[in-house]
């Protein structure tokens, strides 16, 4: 009998919906994932020690069951951290079982591996192992798996297209896909139980689907890595109700188990951060989106590293705002620093439209292999385009917004020390502050410190490869105390795109003849045609144009 009165008294519990949030809750959550950011190395490290383990056994192993095994357990711990080694111990799992005569297990890995490169992006490679397998030979697993990927795969290509007609397309495969798996798919799996949800937000039935979600938080475990997907669901329920405080608890509540866990593949801090900004807290905002792009960067997919672009531009309208009352250096900065987010969004557009014009391409023009192979090495310049820019947004925007912050606390400064001199009639000393040289002196040498050491951080190597193109008697001297010379710093200037003496003559505050003079005087020095050595300095720091995102696996 006491048996019964317990349970039944555990079933009443657990059946009393959980309280609402409030702002104290909220800060809380708050300071815990601080807390938890500043501990994200060690997460990360006791994955990776985690990862050395099992490699070390695969490698003291020649057994192909034993190496299976273990393939697939480095697959799930690359699966949220790095998604290229991801891929290859996946793509090693399908040869291993073929070589076993385990078909089943091979189409499992297919379907699989099909799905995580959907997830990054990589549509056309997805597509290719899904058309390895042929679903009306599959049963079971297999064929579940095949529809997930499927689904995904439909579901991605219906978001991004911009054609209605191949939109229509999609979006009729996404839902035949869906409905397959979800017939195939138990009840109580992470993959039904999110599908039903959306499904159930999508028909505007957000109380169904919160009950929903509250039945799956009850059975996935705090300490599991899934805890982490069934909490950002849980925040995309709340928000479909209108309760926004709760709702940014619990996506607090996703970040912080993803920190945890060592995941690198970040997307409930995208969320967080995209909210944060909306409500003003852009600090706090910025602090997570430089997490956030540091995690995308050790991912590696594209996907990640495209969501910066949005939250980067509304943090750089925000201090742009802030700039245009402060400083006339300042607001020169911004705008120069704003032209280079433009041209890397430009080429972020233009690299896009050009993959998605290869894709067509190679889609009308698929039985052609000459014209197929060519659509192919074009793809993979644009992709590598897209990435140098990528690479040169992220990190100028980074210096931009921390020399933003020096600026503002500068002028906050001069506003003190002015309003101290007003106060003891001290005017004398007022006039020489607002005419003083020294600050903008000072504002230039910062200037030019933030420029080189984002440079130097982006073309780690850029010094020795442009000697390289020099002869031993005309090379240059490397840079001194993290500082790049002017000659160096004008072939910097160079190959980020800049090519008009004025605009760098401008910038290095040198007359157009001494810039002319700086850059005739390297080029006699050229190993080679002179006339090509700028040409040759802009390609520095590119990878071969043939180079795969995936590897050779």
């Amino acid at each position: 009998m006491m048996r019964h009165i317990y349970i039944l008294l555990v079933f009443v519990f657990l059946s009393i919906p959980a309280p609402a949030m409030n702002a104290d809750s909220l800060e809380a959550v708050y300071t815990k994932l601080d807390q938890v950011l500043a501990k994200a190395p060690q997460y990360i490290a006791k994955r990776q020690q985690q990862i050395d383990k099992v490699k070390k056994q695969l490698a003291a192993t020649k057994d192909a069951q034993k190496q299976y095994t273990l393939c697939y357990r480095l697959y799930e711990l690359y699966y949220p951290y790095i998604h290229h080694d991801a891929c290859l111990y996946l793509s090693r799992c399908i040869t291993l079982a073929e070589r076993l005569g385990r078909k089943a297990d091979a189409d499992c890995c297919r379907a699989r591996l099909a799905k995580l490169l959907v997830g990054a992006g990589f549509y056309d490679e997805a597509r290719e192992y899904l058309a390895q397998m042929n679903p009306s030979r599959l049963t079971g697993e297999p064929l579940m798996l095949y529809d997930v990927a499927a689904r995904a795969l439909y579901g991605e290509l219906a978001y991004y297209t911009t054609m209605p007609d191949l939109k229509e397309k999609y979006d009729s495969l996404t839902g035949y896909y869906e409905n397959a798996m979800m017939k195939l798919l138990p009840k109580d799996s992470p993959t039904y139980l999110m599908t039903r949800q959306n499904q159930l937000t999508t028909a505007k039935q957000g109380a169904a689907a919160l009950k929903l979600n509250t039945r799956w938080l009850k059975m996935t475990p705090v300490d599991s890595h899934d805890y982490a997907m069934v909490t950002l669901y849980r925040y995309l329920a709340y928000m479909a109700v209108g309760d926004t405080t709760t709702m940014m608890y619990w996506v607090t509540k996703s970040v912080i188990s993803d920190i945890e866990h060592g995941v690198a593949d970040q997307g409930s801090i995208w969320e967080l951060a995209n909210q944060l900004m909306l409500r003003g807290d852009v600090e706090r905002a910025y602090r997570y989106i430089s997490f956030a792009s540091q995690c995308a960067n050790t991912f590696g997919a594209r996907q990640r590293k495209w969501q910066v672009a949005p939250l980067m531009a509304y943090l750089a309208d925000k201090y742009k705002a802030a700039s245009e009352q402060s400083h006339a250096r300042l607001l020169l900065s911004i705008l120069a620093l704003s032209i280079f987010f433009i041209i890397a969004l430009v080429l972020l557009f233009i690299a896009i439209r050009q993959r998605n014009h290869v894709k067509q391409t190679r889609n009308l023009l698929y039985e052609s292999n000459a014209r197929l192979k060519d659509s192919n090495e074009r793809l993979a310049e644009s992709i590598e385009q897209l990435a140098d820019s990528n690479r040169v947004k992220e990190e100028y925007i980074g210096r931009f917004l921390e020399m933003c912050s020096l600026y503002v606390n500068r002028m906050d400064l001069f506003k003190k020390r002015s309003a101290r001199y007003l106060k003891s009639r001290q005017y004398a000393e007022l006039e020489r502050l607002i005419h003083g040289k020294g600050d903008n002196d000072e504002d230039a040498v910062e200037l030019y410190k933030i420029f080189d050491s984002a440079f130097i951080h982006l073309f780690p190597h850029f010094v020795d490869d442009l000697n390289r193109l020099l002869r031993p008697e005309a090379q240059l001297s490397a840079e001194k105390d993290g500082q790049l010379s002017t000659s160096i710093r004008i072939f910097a200037l160079i190959r980020l795109g800049i090519n008009d003496s004025s605009k760098i003559a401008e910038f290095l505050h040198y007359s157009v003849n001494t810039i002319y003079n700086y850059r005739a005087r390297v080029k006699k020095g050229a190993l080679g045609n002179k006339d090509d050595f700028e040409n040759k300095v802009k390609m520095i720091g590119f990878k071969t144009a043939n180079s795969h995102p995936l590897g050779a696996g």
